[in-house]
C-alpha cells in the first residue's frame, strides 16, 4: 500500500484509481473492507481534502 501511495502523490490517474477503489470499497464491500477504505480515506491527506472528496461522491452517485 505504501508504494501506491508513494506513486499516487505524482500521479493523478493512480490518485483517482485509488479513491475510486477505496470509494466502492467503503460503499459495498465486507464490514471490514468498509472499516479499513473508510479510515484511509478519512485519514490519509491524498484523499481527506474537500475537493477530491466532493469528486468522490459526485463519481459514487453516476455509478450508483
Amino acid at each position: 500500500m505504501t508504494d501506491l501511495l508513494r506513486l499516487a502523490e505524482k500521479d493523478e490517474a493512480v490518485r483517482r484509481a485509488i479513491a475510486l477503489y477505496l470509494a466502492e470499497k467503503a460503499k459495498n464491500g465486507t464490514p471490514r473492507q468498509r472499516e479499513i477504505a473508510e479510515k484511509i480515506l478519512r485519514r490519509h491527506p491524498l484523499f481527506s481534502s474537500q475537493p477530491s472528496r466532493r469528486l468522490l461522491e459526485a463519481d459514487i452517485a453516476v455509478r450508483s
